[in-house]
């Protein structure tokens, strides 16, 4: 991935929008898979992680470099780390980008109360992070929010 200048731009990037990033998270031999996950805690809101994967953007996907996010409460962290190095690594084995709109299956293994996720434009999540300008192509920021009623940033959609 070139950003013109050889250097990384999409952390800058991300810590623009979610703060600085303090080294949380999984780097790619941990789980044995092509791409790192970011983790940010408290973001947006206390008791919130947002979890980026880092290293997806490599590819090049149909002339397309695509990161992922996924928002949730703290309670759904290993589910969410799980989610998303599974999703990530579903991208790279069909070598092509997710598209806004699109709905994506958690798998059933992990057993969420919530099947699906929406993607979206990070951009909903943070007004210019869904676009890293900086590379050629330019990297997408989508957002996997989960799908149905309820809370944004959890997967327990059901009422209490």
């Amino acid at each position: 991935m070139s950003s013109g200048g050889g250097e990384n731009a999409l952390l800058p990037h991300l810590e623009r929008f979610l703060g600085p990033y303090a080294g949380d998270g999984i780097a790619e031999p941990e789980w044995n898979v092509a791409f790192s996950a970011f983790r940010w805690r408290d973001t947006p809101t206390p008791g919130v992680d947002t979890l980026v994967s880092f290293g997806l953007a490599r590819h090049v996907f149909d002339t397309r470099r695509q990161e992922v996010v996924l928002v949730l409460r703290r309670r759904w962290e290993e589910v969410a780390l799980a989610t998303l190095v599974s999703i990530g690594t579903y991208l790279l084995d069909r070598h092509a980008p997710l598209d806004v709109g699109e709905t994506v299956r958690i798998p059933q293994q992990l057993e969420t109360p919530v099947e699906l996720l929406e993607v979206t434009s990070a951009d909903e999540l943070a007004p210019g992070l869904g676009l890293c300008a900086e590379y050629s192509p330019p990297v997408d920021v989508v957002w996997l929010r989960p799908r149905g009623g309820g809370d944004a940033y959890d997967l327990d959609t059901r009422e209490s």
